[in-house]
């Protein structure tokens, strides 16, 4: 599109890339009545949380520029593909938990059926028996009182309601597969009549609700008492009367989740590795400061039991690509409310004026902006690496996707398993970081109809980080032992966060980058919005249409 002409060469703020925050912007702002012109340099939607088709990955692959943040990008065919451009395959897989404030922000200005969402059912760890039998060997405070109360759960077989964990449970616990064609797949194990957790292999469902507490059969009752106790202690933490709790956590901020779990809750390895897993936060437990482990751990549980239809999710996903798909959705929103996207077209120059800046394009024409927001660049700080892959399964993997809860109406269509520290090995050398896999079943609309998608990242940084992901594929097919399940498909490749941002001045804006968090970051709405008040002089009215707007929207659907 680089030979289009521009319809005008004066605009109030000129937005260059298409990724998650200047797409917000770009639609918000044209919303608010600013002539907005967004621009990539990409000849795709997206930027760095871009999707793309087989076929078009693996030529992004093969074309980074040398100041991408993306690297050490390879592709490989394994088997015939017969749709190559049938796929959706995503740079951000990213989940969306139901309290966070991007859906918040979706349900005020009724946006959330732009969008296709996908529950996320099961958080799976990978454990041992060997690594489930070593115990904590040392004394706490967290949870002598909260085991006595454990222990009365499970008197009389039967569960008690508590605190909004278990809403819309059912106390029989006699949970029935009901996903098509599960009957060949290997069976789901449970050690106990009433227990909710289920094994594959060596891989285990996390215990994050009181109930599981009680029931999971990997526990000793002392243990339940110490994780009750801390999964109260995590809920208390958003309570600001509080104040108990809350100086805990102050008192021990900078402690590492590890050493706060070994003395305040001595609770045993195996439970750390499971209770780190869903924080989903690249860093070990043990170089995890507890602050940042809370704040993520209470995503999860306050969004537990909230979700219709399948109460035991606590996060969604967005079918056709994750975050790419916000991107598109709100770059389209943009052009309607009457700004122009243009792709394969960048900026080369912004030069200051007295009302207007200056800003050279990547095609030569020059076009005056109030305001330009463009994305920060990368001083020569430190920078932190993540080693991705994205994997095409040639079986649907059934089994990781089936309801938790017979009180669960869907099926999930997606999942997170997490290989814990010291669980992969190659050559002698252990993994020292935890590798996680978002795996996506053809639901998501990503895949063909037998097919799945496994996402993994892990700090481990390349080639190690590669090979102890392609390990934790094959340990997932090998535990969900379906009949010719193999990697028709893989794409590796090393993304690379900036610690240091160079901030724009004046009129001229810059984001920061995306972090790598595999939950969507509860920064990016808050940023948004303060970029906005900046430009409009207020927060009201962020991302909301006008009646006049509206009004024509609603026509154009009927």
């Amino acid at each position: 599109m680089d030979d289009f002409t521009l319809p005008s060469t004066n605009w109030d703020v000129l937005v260059l890339e298409t990724g998650v925050k200047p797409s917000l912007l770009a639609v918000s702002l044209s919303r608010a009545g600013k002539k907005v012109l967004q621009l990539d340099p990409n000849s795709y939607y997206g930027s760095n949380e871009a999707a793309f088709s087989l076929d078009e990955l693996e030529s992004w692959a093969s074309t980074l520029p040398s100041d991408s943040p993306f690297s050490h990008a390879s592709t490989e065919r394994r088997t015939t593909i017969a749709r190559p451009r049938g796929y959706t395959l995503t740079l951000a897989p990213h989940l969306v938990y139901w309290g966070s404030n991007l859906l918040e922000l979706l349900r005020g200005v009724d946006m959330t059926t732009a969008f296709t969402w996908q529950a996320v059912g099961s958080w799976w760890v990978y454990l041992t028996d060997a690594a489930v039998a070593e115990q904590a060997g040392s004394t706490g405070l967290g949870g002598v009182l909260v085991d006595a109360g454990v222990k009365a759960v499970k008197v009389g077989g039967t569960i008690r309601k508590k605190g909004g964990w278990n809403k819309g449970r059912k106390k029989s616990r006699d949970v029935q597969s009901e996903v098509v064609g599960e009957e060949s797949l290997p069976e789901l194990q449970k050690s106990t009549e009433f227990s909710s957790l289920r094994r594959l292999g060596e891989l285990r469902e996390v215990p994050c609700t009181f109930e599981d507490v009680a029931w999971s059969p990997d526990l000793q009752d002392r243990d339940r008492g110490y994780l009750g106790g801390f999964l109260r202690f995590v809920m208390k933490c958003g309570d600001p009367e509080d104040t108990k709790h809350h100086q805990l956590l102050q008192d021990h901020a900078e402690t590492s989740l590890t050493d706060f779990l070994t003395t305040v809750y001595p609770l045993p390895p195996f439970t750390i590795a499971s209770l780190h897993s869903l924080t989903l936060l690249p860093t070990p437990p043990h170089k995890t400061p507890l602050r940042v482990a809370i704040a993520a751990l209470t995503a999860h549980v306050n969004s537990i039991g909230r979700i219709p239809d399948i109460r035991s999710s606590a996060a969604l996903t967005i079918a056709y690509g994750g975050s790419a798909e916000l991107c598109q959705v709100w770059s389209r929103g943009a052009a309607v409310a009457g700004g122009l996207n243009v792709l394969s077209r960048g900026i080369t120059s912004i030069q200051g004026g007295e009302d207007k800046l200056s800003v050279s394009l990547s095609n030569g024409e020059t076009v005056t902006a109030d305001w330009v927001i463009t994305s920060s660049t990368s001083s020569s700080g430190a920078t932190t690496s993540l080693a991705k892959g994205i994997f095409i399964v040639t079986a649907p993997l059934n089994s990781l996707f089936s309801r938790k809860s017979e009180a669960d109406r869907i099926v999930p269509n997606a999942v997170v398993l997490t290989f814990p520290v010291g669980s992969l090995e190659v050559e002698g050398a252990k993994n020292e970081s935890p590798v996680y896999i978002i795996a996506h079943s053809s639901g998501t609309g990503e895949c063909g109809k037998d097919e799945a998608v496994l996402y993994t990242s892990t700090l481990h940084p390349q080639p190690l980080g590669y090979t102890f992901s392609d390990i934790a594929v094959k340990r997932v097919l090998e535990a969900c032992g379906e009949e010719g399940a193999e990697v028709a498909f893989v794409c590796r490749y090393t993304q690379s966060f900036s610690a240091e941002e160079v901030q724009g001045e004046g009129r001229v804006v810059a984001l920061k980058q995306m972090g790598g968090e595999l939950a969507f970051d509860e920064n990016v709405v808050e940023e948004c919005k303060a970029v906005y008040e900046r430009i409009v002089g207020t927060r009201e009215g962020f991302l909301e249409m006008g009646e006049e707007m509206r009004r024509q929207y609603v026509e154009n659907e009927e």
